[in-house]
């Protein structure tokens, strides 16, 4: 595993979530909206989204300027979702550089049937260590927690636990720390969508 850059050796490993956070879709008036506040600490992006900016040679530091952390998510309509694949995710990643990605998401909902949504949430573990393992030393992770039942839930924290030191995790404190370090649980792989 690659040591942190000095972006993540800086990262803090504790502090409280921001007070005003966005999340912003792709209509001009929420870019607008952004652009005049100059109170956000955060904000946070589509991947679809990002694409587009990164698709006009814009990165994550450009739009979002030196003082605001830059968060991509990949969750957002099943259609687009089905449609990424990891090499995709991950080349959007290192063309729009954003500070924090949610990756991987995979339509998880409690009316599947039970082996379809372990699937599910095993292919979103699969395509975040995957993600992590090639750019974890450039950009922190924010795992999601998927599934209905608690086994479904306890394949995430494991990958969480997994993914040190360029995973974020929030806790119930509404604090963002790292995740401790472990080893790969063996109930994931990386792979491909």
């Amino acid at each position: 595993m690659a040591v942190p850059n000095d972006t993540l050796q800086n990262f803090p490993t504790h502090f409280p979530l921001p007070q005003k956070e966005y999340v912003l879709r792709g209509e001009k008036h929420h870019g607008d909206f952004f652009t005049d506040n100059a109170a956000a600490d955060w904000v946070m992006l589509k991947l679809k989204t990002a694409k587009s900016l990164a698709d006009d040679g814009i990165t994550a530091r450009e739009y979002g300027g030196p003082d605001v952390s830059v968060i991509t998510t990949t969750t957002g309509h099943d259609s687009w979702i089905k449609n990424l694949d990891d090499t995709d995710e991950r080349n959007i990643l290192r063309d729009f550089q954003p500070d924090a990605h949610v990756p991987g998401d995979h339509p998880t909902y409690r009316d599947q049937e039970s082996g379809r949504r372990t699937r599910n949430v095993m292919e979103c573990m699969e395509i975040t260590l995957y993600l992590y393992d090639e750019l974890g030393h450039q950009i922190a992770f924010i795992p999601l927690i998927k599934g209905e039942e608690t086994w479904e839930r306890q394949i995430c924290y494991d990958v969480m636990d997994a993914m040190v030191p360029a995973t974020v995790r929030c806790t119930r404190s509404s604090t963002l720390d790292r995740a401790p370090a472990t080893r790969r649980p063996s109930s994931c792989r990386t792979s491909k969508r």
